[in-house]
This record gives C-alpha cells, sequence and structure tokens, in this order.
C-alpha cells in the first residue's frame, strides 16, 4: 500500500517534471522570437534612413519605441493566433455535435 502511493508520486513527479520542460521550451523559444523581433524593430528607422523613404530622427527613444511595438504587435499576432485556432477547435467540436443530434 504504501509502495504503491510512493509510486504514485513518483510518477506525479515525473509528469510535473515533463510538463515543466515542455512549457520552458516554450517559453525559452517565446522569449528568444521577441527577442529577435525586438532587434528587428530597432533597425527599422536606421533602413528607413539608410534608404531615405522617410527621415527619422535617430535617437535612442526612437530606437526603444519601435523595438517595443515591434514586440507588442508580435504578442498581439500571438494572442489573436490562439484566439483564431482554440476558437475553430470549438466550432469544430459543436458542429460535429449538432451534426450527431441530427
Amino acid at each position: 500500500m504504501v509502495g504503491d502511493l510512493q509510486m504514485f508520486e513518483n510518477l506525479m513527479l515525473l509528469l510535473l517534471f515533463l510538463i515543466f520542460l515542455v512549457l520552458a521550451r516554450k517559453a525559452l523559444s517565446l522569449f528568444f522570437n521577441a527577442l529577435l523581433i525586438a532587434l528587428l524593430g530597432a533597425t527599422f528607422p536606421f533602413v528607413v534612413n539608410f534608404l531615405g523613404i522617410y527621415q527619422i530622427e535617430l535617437t535612442l527613444n526612437n530606437v526603444v519605441f519601435f523595438a517595443l511595438c515591434a514586440v507588442l504587435l508580435y504578442l498581439a499576432y500571438l494572442y489573436l493566433r490562439t484566439l483564431f485556432r482554440v476558437s475553430k477547435t470549438i466550432s469544430s467540436i459543436l458542429v460535429r455535435k449538432k451534426r450527431k443530434e441530427t
């Protein structure tokens, strides 16, 4: 009885560890993607000035502003993509349920 409980606790601990690893991998991936997007956003004023498309004053404030805007747009994209996937899944479940009833 006590051995079974210990085995169950070890199994749950292993499962919790695996969930932690998956979530940590996702979080690190999100962090590095956001960092890359921020660096690309920070280079935007330099590229626009170099190409002569628009004259943006090259100050630290503007560079940080474009980096933050890029990260916020990236996070909004991730949020909307997740929302779309969840709504698509829910609607497919509801359609299947409705088809079974008829």
